[in-house]
This record gives structure tokens, sequence and C-alpha cells, in this order.
């Protein structure tokens, strides 16, 4: 009985520890993702949002701008993104929310390594 209880909790301990720490913590192996959103005058957008929701559905990581419009994604769990297909929205006070494709965003893809990816929007109107 005893090496049964034993075993049940060296088990459950596994288990546990398996579902932590590192790129594990979203199931994947992110990638770090910094860039800039600038106006098309090449004013940078402060306070803006990133959104970045893989072509799958499954995976989202976000952002936000600081007063020079520099960004970097993060998850709950980890800084980047998985490599992949993404669609990129953009919401701030100085940004048209309607830009990029007809579905309502950029379409960009985040690759293995470091990822610049830097955004020109319209001003809000």
């Amino acid at each position: 009985m005893i090496k049964n209880v034993a075993w049940g909790l060296l088990l459950g301990v596994a288990i546990f520890a398996s579902g932590c720490g590192g790129d594990e913590g979203i199931g994947m192996k992110t990638h770090p993702v910094t860039g800039t959103v600038k106006l098309q005058d090449g004013t940078p957008v402060s306070g803006a949002r990133l959104m970045f929701n893989s072509a799958d559905g499954k995976f989202a990581s976000q952002g936000n701008t600081d007063s020079s419009g520099k960004y970097t994604l993060v998850t709950s769990s980890d800084d980047g993104a998985p490599a992949g297909e993404y669609t990129v929205t953009i919401t701030g006070a100085n940004v048209n929310a309607k830009h990029g494709t007809a579905a309502g965003g950029f379409k960009q893809n985040v690759t293995e390594g470091q990822n610049t990816i830097d955004f020109t929007v319209e001003p809000s109107k």
C-alpha cells in the first residue's frame, strides 16, 4: 500500500514538473519579437496595443508601445511568440484600428530567432 502511494506521488510530481518552466509554459518554443509603431510621417505611436493572433487561432501574444513607439511581445508565461503566421491588430488613441488586410490586421510571420517587425500606421480620424 505504501509502495503504491509513493509511486503515485512520484508520478504526480513528474507530471506537474513537466508543465513548468521555460518555453514549456505555453507548450511551444517562443522567439523574441520587438519593433516599432510609427505614423506615416514618422512620429512614434505611444501607448498602442499590438495583438499577434496565430493563423490557427490557438495562440496570442501582445505588446504595448512606449513613448518612442517601441514594443516587445509577451505572453502570460514567456516573451515573444512561436514561429508561424499571425494577424496583427494595433489599437490606440493615435491609430486607425482598421488597416492592413480586409480582416482588419496586418499579416506577419514570426521566424526562429530574433524578430524585428516594424509597423507604419494611419493616424486615427
